[in-house]
């Protein structure tokens, strides 16, 4: 049902309360109300490999849509695909050609930024790797 649709950020924020400071700050002209700071504060999880399996990027925006629809997504990819190709074979002994490895990363780039758009800017921001780590 709806009323259980976002339990699991109603019980993140039952069990992880705003810090004593602000609760002693709290309704002071000038000061966040308790709204505000829920409204400010983002508690999440970390998901890797959304775009493994059976399941189109449409499937998956559904699937999250409707599981997690209070949710906030920040969608992590590297453009730099010849680099990233490199670094999964170093890391992982693949034996696959370079080739092959950047086919599979453009592949998975086009799932994650096909999610993205779907979910929506209001929901999701696509995270370019690249242009993150120069800040």
């Amino acid at each position: 049902t709806q009323s259980m649709a976002c339990l699991a950020q109603h019980v993140m924020h039952s069990i992880n309360p705003p810090p004593h400071d602000f609760l002693l700050e709290l309704n002071k002209p000038g000061k966040l109300t308790l709204e505000e700071h829920k409204t400010a504060t983002i508690i999440g999880a970390k998901m890797i490999r959304v775009q493994h399996g059976d399941w189109s990027a449409e499937e998956a925006a559904e699937y999250f849509e409707q599981h997690f629809p209070c949710a906030k997504y920040i969608v992590n990819m590297r453009k730099d695909i010849e680099a990233q190709a490199t670094s999964v074979q170093k890391l992982w002994g693949k034996n696959e050609t370079i080739d092959k490895i950047k086919q599979e990363m453009h592949k998975t780039n086009e799932f994650l930024t096909k999610f993205a758009n779907i979910i929506g800017s209001d929901k999701a921001f696509l995270l370019n790797m690249e242009e993150w780590i120069n800040d």
